[in-house]
């Protein structure tokens, strides 16, 4: 949903096509070393809190990028927060695979409506993105982005929290 907006925002800012491509090459950099990063954070708190924690961060990421300045320098240090933290889909698989509440083709369903909506998401995410840009430019599309994360990591949060539901024997 951003990223298809955030060529035209670049453009309206008046970036230059050099310092554009640097800033959409920074993301992918960085998420190669910040995968470990997000590993190291499954470790020490599992899977549910990394992810929530994730989540998090990016909304603020998002939401510092659509209110931050439009220049070069502070997009691009406002870009690092989501590279660093933007490993959702990865955590939620992870997520998925390591429940042990869950029976194995139960998992095996799970994780490919998964795959079906993440898919969807990049299907649809463009096209919200592009009708949000046009009624309230980059601002509306990243807090969306924001409100999006905000919510999903609140959520992860509470049901991370949750006591596990007690299933009574079969009589």
């Amino acid at each position: 949903m951003v990223i298809t907006c955030l060529p035209i925002h670049l453009k309206q800012i008046d970036m230059a096509p050099f310092y554009m491509g640097l800033f959409q090459s920074e993301y992918g950099a960085v998420q190669i070393f910040s995968s470990s990063i997000c590993g190291r954070l499954v470790r020490r708190f599992g899977a549910r809190n990394a992810h929530s924690l994730c989540c998090v961060a990016s909304a603020a990421g998002y939401l510092a990028l659509g209110l931050g300045p439009p220049d070069f320098p502070s997009l691009a240090s406002l870009r690092l927060i989501t590279a660093l933290f933007k490993h959702t889909q990865t955590l939620q698989r992870t997520q998925l695979a390591s429940s042990p509440d869950v029976s194995e083709s139960r998992r095996i369903r799970l994780l490919g409506s998964h795959s079906t909506l993440s898919s969807l998401g990049f299907i649809v995410g463009p096209m919200v993105g592009g009708v949000a840009f046009d009624f309230g430019g980059f601002r509306l599309v990243t807090g969306l982005a924001c409100v999006g994360f905000l919510t999903v990591g609140i959520a992860t949060a509470v049901s991370a929290a949750a006591p596990a539901a007690e299933v009574a024997p079969k009589s």
